[in-house]
């Protein structure tokens, strides 16, 4: 996140991180506001999801606000005055979501968020899906934008061995994942080599550090376009070696559009937007010209 436009904040990953124990330890913030919260369950869906949102407490004080209930989901949004709000995991439960919210150069992580007379409160998560979801738990400064891709640059160097060319651009990918609104075009991460080449290191180490990571290891159309819409993940899809069968095609064909924003795709009179960051790991390169122009692969 970018504080006045100089100092970056570090969105600090779950503590279970395969790195964590490389990166700056959180410091949080004075005004952080923890309040108790615990998951809520849908009768809609006949499973539990991980969200505060719709927890009693939350759901009592902002109905008493207004007939509009508890407020828009979100995962990330961004206002005109520079406010940013960001849902991130409780620091105590990993089943509870929050918002951390960047406003007026302070930070602060509640459980429902107002602004201009809207409300906004983090976005519902099935469980099954929640568990695998990466998010941050907090912030801490993490100095100037080359320090911080220096000290990514060498976290990565301790795990594989690749040129520094290559180390380098993982790390600049890796930085714009926390950035995915601000590009027109988000180009895919393309890793390829034989079995035991290190390809998956690569991704578990992305999983750690990536915004919102989402690590798979077998992917169909139809998780493809349903995956970015639930979650806005940067999306880790490991073994992705297309054939010639009917699903590769559908794949290829999704993933064609899928590093553009503003490119929904319609199911079933349902629109799904499949834009997201993402990376590929595979034996071969991609066979598809069209899908090479739009990778970086490495």
């Amino acid at each position: 996140m970018r504080n006045n436009g100089n100092t970056l904040l570090k969105i600090k990953n779950d503590s279970n991180s395969l790195v964590a124990s490389n990166l700056a330890p959180m410091v949080p913030s004075e005004t952080t506001e923890l309040a108790n919260a615990e998951p809520n369950s849908s009768a809609q869906s006949n499973s539990r999801l991980w969200n505060v949102a719709g927890s009693q407490p939350l759901r009592r004080s902002l109905e008493e606000e207004g007939p509009e209930g508890v407020g828009e989901p979100t995962h990330f949004k961004s206002f005109s005055d520079g406010t940013l709000i960001e849902t991130v995991r409780d620091q105590q439960k990993r089943d509870v979501f929050r918002l951390l919210v960047y406003k007026n150069e302070k930070l602060s992580i509640v459980n429902g968020f107002e602004h201009d007379g809207d409300i906004f409160v983090p976005r519902e998560i099935n469980r099954n899906l929640a568990q695998y979801l990466r998010l941050g738990t907090g912030v801490s400064p993490c100095g100037q934008p080359r320090e911080l891709f220096s000290e990514l640059v060498a976290t990565i160097r301790e795990y594989v061995d690749l040129p520094d060319h290559d180390l380098q651009v993982i790390s600049a990918f890796l930085l714009c994942s926390w950035f995915p609104d601000r590009l027109q075009i988000a180009p895919y991460l393309w890793l390829v080599g034989p079995l035991s080449s290190g390809k998956t290191t690569i991704l578990k180490l992305l999983q750690a550090l990536c915004r919102r990571a989402f690590l798979v290891g077998d992917l169909t159309p139809a998780s493809l376009y349903q995956l970015p819409n639930l979650l806005n993940p940067t999306l880790l899809i490991d073994e992705n070696d297309l054939g010639d069968s009917s699903m590769s095609a559908a794949i290829r064909h999704l993933l064609r559009i899928g590093n553009t924003p503003g490119m929904p795709v319609i199911r079933n009179g349902r629109t799904f937007d499949t834009y997201c960051v993402k990376v590929l790991a595979s034996r071969e390169p991609p066979s598809d010209a069209a899908l090479g122009s739009r990778s970086i692969i490495i």
